[in-house]
């Protein structure tokens, strides 16, 4: 195992948004002062002793750049944006800017690209962050595989043909679909 993800649909904010849930159920990572719960807190501590992956989960920018602050502080050396530009995330460019300055991969989502291409996460807006950005700072995650949804593989694939009708090179396309994760992974230096 080298990932530990932070909460997607228990997440307060996913309830909040994508299910209309007024009720304030759902997990937080951050207390009513704005800082890092003590118990994600020791979890970050686990992440760090063991060279893990912390992945942000379903939780907007502004709650999770303050647990990526927190976790650099305790010493993790891996972190992740989880498909940063969906809408429980809503992460601009510039705050993707920001993440890549401060070392966070960012999950370049296949679902998100591919199912909603209309949508801010759609294919033309993925080629624009991976311009803006760069290749360096994306990690590719298909985000498929649930029953209703195509596979992992043929997802992979319909997101390299999309990407490289947008423009993204081949070689931007190796960096986030092998290198990066390589990397992210701990299995090239």
């Amino acid at each position: 195992m080298k990932y530990v993800w932070l909460p997607m649909v228990d997440s307060y904010h996913h309830r909040k948004l994508v299910y209309d849930d007024t009720s304030g159920s759902g997990l937080r990572i951050l207390n009513e002062k704005g800082k890092v719960l003590p118990e994600l807190q020791e979890i970050l501590r686990i992440v760090a002793d063991n060279d893990l992956i912390i992945a942000s989960g379903h939780y907007p920018y502004a709650e999770t750049s303050v647990v990526f602050e927190e976790a650099k502080r305790l010493g993790v050396k891996r972190m992740e944006a989880v498909h940063p530009a969906h809408i429980h995330s809503k992460t601009t460019i510039e705050q993707m800017k920001t993440y890549a300055k401060e070392g966070v991969n960012m999950m370049l989502s296949g679902l998100g690209t591919l199912c909603f291409p209309l949508h801010e996460t759609g294919p033309v807006y993925a080629a624009q962050m991976i311009s803006e950005v760069g290749a360096d700072h994306f990690v590719f995650g298909s985000d498929f595989g649930q029953i209703h949804n195509p596979s992992h593989i043929v997802g992979m694939r319909w997101m390299i043909q999309m990407m490289l009708t947008y423009g993204v090179s081949k070689n931007d396309l190796t960096k986030i679909f092998k290198v990066n994760p390589a990397k992210h992974l701990g299995l090239l230096s």
